[in-house]
């Protein structure tokens, strides 16, 4: 049993060949259809890895981009250059060789032969209350501005960056709900302060996923990688704000 190509299309971020590799390979268990793939354009292993997903499925699409340090960049230009009109969507991308069991962790639920029909069910009932499948293990509560302001009166001054770095993420996704309220109307003033899952890992509606491309813009990215402050880590949370918007829970699988 697969997932269904007629209703699902697969987009990843790929750039450490060895991940890389152990993710293909959990994903060709579920999924045989076209990938479309971003890498890296000064990526090491690009080829070897290209090759190997044109030996797993039937069409790969590839898009080179810039490294920001994000595998948020490369999704944000390849749905744009490979926008689907499929309902829903499934991410996933590599990590570090050092974190494949996170790699298991958070994309075994999402392929699991024992979660596979709950899945296929969902995407194939257009009426689901669901618009986002993803892992239980790393769903978060967002730290909203009370509580930062709480842990900074308890964070050593030699600390303070990492307090510094979660403010710039919250404000990076304030920002993109005033651009959601501001464009679409959407807004949950009632839930701003909602769970979301770690990771960046998922199956998602398709709706999910352009409304919240649609208000972010190329200019917001900086280069190189950081631990938190980014846009990115904010579109990891924005995603799931969005959900809320479209009044579509969130299903969280072991």
């Amino acid at each position: 049993m697969k997932l269904p190509k007629n209703k699902l299309d697969v987009f990843m971020h790929l750039y450490y060949k060895v991940p890389s590799f152990y993710l293909i390979d959990k994903l060709s268990t579920v999924w045989s259809g076209c990938v479309n793939v971003s890498m890296n354009s000064e990526g090491f292993y690009n080829e070897e890895i290209a090759d190997y997903l044109r030996s797993k499925f039937e069409r790969v699409n590839i898009l080179y981009v810039e490294n920001m340090g994000s595998d948020i960049y490369g999704f944000y230009n390849c749905y744009r250059q490979y926008e689907s009109e499929k309902k829903w969507i499934m991410y996933l991308h590599d990590k570090h060789v050092s974190k494949l069991d996170w790699l298991d962790e958070i994309v075994d639920p999402i392929v699991s032969k024992d979660n596979l029909g709950k899945i296929i069910n969902i995407i194939n009932n257009d009426s689901s209350k669901y618009g986002m499948i993803c892992c239980e293990k790393h769903k978060r509560k967002l730290d909203d501005e009370e509580y930062l302001v709480e842990l900074d009166k308890n964070t050593p001054v030699p600390e303070k960056g990492r307090i510094v770095r979660s403010r710039q993420t919250l404000l990076w996704l304030r920002e993109l709900q005033y651009i959601l309220s501001s464009n679409f109307g959407y807004i949950k003033k009632d839930n701003l302060n909602f769970d979301f899952m770690g990771g960046n890992i998922f199956i998602a509606r398709n709706e999910v996923i352009n409304i919240s491309h649609r208000c972010i813009y190329p200019e917001f990215f900086g280069k190189y990688y950081k631990e938190d402050g980014e846009v990115q880590h904010a579109i990891e949370r924005f995603y799931f704000y969005t959900n809320l918007c479209l009044d579509k829970d969130t299903l969280y699988l072991t």
